[in-house]
């Protein structure tokens, strides 16, 4: 199992109904603070979650349909290009070229809004091969360790690696067997996210029987790492990002 993600790669940050219009969803990948927004068009951008002019945080802004405004001093940024398009203190000037936000690739997949870090050209690096038909993502959840321990103790679970390091697969007990597919977020050293996409054409109650069993079983995979960190077992990873 490969140790360290590779560079160009997409990342799954958030699931798609976290995403909803004049939103801004905040998000740490690899240590790096993103702003993922949705305009009313559907577009979704992601940005460094920084204004360029006093470097106030963009998520604590507003989301305008099109438009981000910074809280601090009211710059409003573009959609898309990022550039900034208005600044209240000199409403009749064009604001520099260089006033634009710094933005990454983003994609709509699997369910989920995907991230690559290594600038406009990593956007052309393929998606994971994941089993997509019939699937739907379950809760999203934080654990509070490395990347690699955290599969490691997936293995530990039963889970399968992939060709892809941030992508497992399980069949979990959920109110019955149901194939899983795990996918891996390293927020930075000390969290990692696990997102489940569930596969199974599960409707009403059935669906809300697997989708509180994954819950609890999460919720049981994040307390054994939990006292891991308690008896001092981090098991950190340097370089995961």
């Amino acid at each position: 199992m490969q140790s360290t993600p590779p560079s160009g790669r997409w990342y799954p940050i958030v699931r798609r109904e976290e995403l909803p219009p004049r939103h801004i969803f905040h998000a740490l990948l690899c240590g790096k603070e993103l702003a993922l927004w949705r305009e009313d068009s559907g577009r979704v951008n992601v940005w460094e979650n920084r204004c360029p002019h006093r470097g106030l945080r963009l998520t604590i802004g507003g989301n305008l349909g099109s438009e981000l405004r910074c809280r601090y001093h009211g710059w409003r940024f573009a959609g898309g290009s990022g550039q900034c398009v208005h600044i209240p203190a000199h409403p009749g000037e064009t604001p520099p070229q260089a006033a634009r936000v710094v933005r990454y690739p983003c994609r709509e997949a699997y369910g989920f809004a995907w991230v690559a870090l290594g600038g406009e050209a990593s956007g052309g690096a393929p998606l994971p091969e994941i089993e997509a038909e019939a699937s739907y993502a379950g809760r999203s959840l934080a654990l509070p360790t490395s990347l690699q321990r955290v599969r490691e103790a997936l293995a530990e679970a039963g889970a399968a690696p992939t060709a892809d390091p941030l992508v497992l697969t399980a069949v979990l007990d959920l109110s019955g067997p149901v194939k899983t597919s795990l996918l891996l977020l390293p927020a930075s050293e000390e969290e990692t996210w696990l997102h489940g996409l569930i596969h199974g054409t599960h409707l009403g109650a059935a669906r809300s029987a697997v989708l509180q069993a994954y819950a609890r079983w999460t919720k049981t995979l994040r307390r054994g790492l939990a006292a891991d960190n308690d008896r001092g077992a981090t098991g950190i990873e340097d370089g995961a990002c």
